[in-house]
């Protein structure tokens, strides 16, 4: 398992998208809300699809779900679970996360 650090002043709208070393595309996405942080394998589990819908850009609905821009299936940003759209009882891939002074760290295992 390798370590990943990014730097928090990269995150944008408390988003923020890292690539990954061993897997090219896709890369993962780190959120903030508030003290809290989650990152998730940047993919839709329904069609394998990107869920930024430009470099380092996502999209969030009205109750700050994460909206994937192919399908519209929204999920929420605490446990990856898919709310609404054509992935229900799917999940985004959790990858641990943690703050680390200006950076977070995220544990990765290509």
């Amino acid at each position: 398992m390798s370590s990943i650090r990014a730097p928090l002043e990269e995150m944008k709208d408390g988003a923020m998208e890292v690539e990954l070393p061993g897997v090219g595309r896709p890369s993962a996405i780190v959120l903030q809300r508030g003290d809290h942080f989650r990152a998730y394998l940047n993919v839709c589990p329904h069609a394998g699809r990107l869920l930024t819908w430009a470099p380092g850009r996502f999209l969030f609905d009205d109750r700050d779900n994460l909206v994937c821009p192919a399908h519209g299936a929204t999920f929420d940003l605490f446990n990856g679970q898919c709310l609404t759209g054509p992935c229900p009882g799917a999940s985004l891939r959790e990858i641990p996360v943690e703050r680390d002074g200006d950076d977070v760290v995220l544990a990765w295992e290509a």
